[in-house]
């Protein structure tokens, strides 16, 4: 099965962006994960201004691995435009997609009515793609 990792980008650490990411590959072990932070390597999308460039160099990739995706995994820890966008695209799909949000938070109703599973951690959403995606 392959997973698309969701979450925030943009105006986070690295280690913010990072490590629930490598943690969910230990955890997801047995399936293809398909990290979108994989693309700026040594920096190579920084400085993008153009919408042109931008569409062509991260948005039509991400949305190509959110199309040969099984499941989604978006970890909404944080609000995020992006992250947004790639849950309803991956709605708009007909993929599976869990919603990881904090509990002191609570989930949006949007997250709500675009997600199979509202999970509460990264062990819970990588447990429900082990067990197939069933609710």
């Amino acid at each position: 099965m392959k997973v698309y990792l969701a979450g925030p980008i943009d105006s986070c650490t690295a280690e913010q962006t990072h490590d629930w990411r490598t943690k969910a590959k230990i955890l997801l072990d047995n399936h293809e994960c398909l990290d979108p932070t994989r693309r700026n390597a040594n920096g190579a999308l920084e400085g993008l201004d153009n919408k042109n460039e931008i569409i062509e160099r991260i948005i039509n990739p991400d949305l190509m691995d959110i199309k040969n995706c099984d499941a989604v995994i978006a970890n909404c820890w944080k609000p995020s435009h992006g992250t947004s966008m790639e849950i309803y695209a991956a709605w708009s799909m007909n993929k599976r997609v869990c919603v990881i949000v904090p509990e002191w938070r609570g989930p949006s109703y949007w997250l709500v009515a675009h997600a199979d599973l509202i999970a509460w951690s990264l062990d819970e959403a990588c447990g429900w793609v082990k067990g197939g995606c069933r609710v």
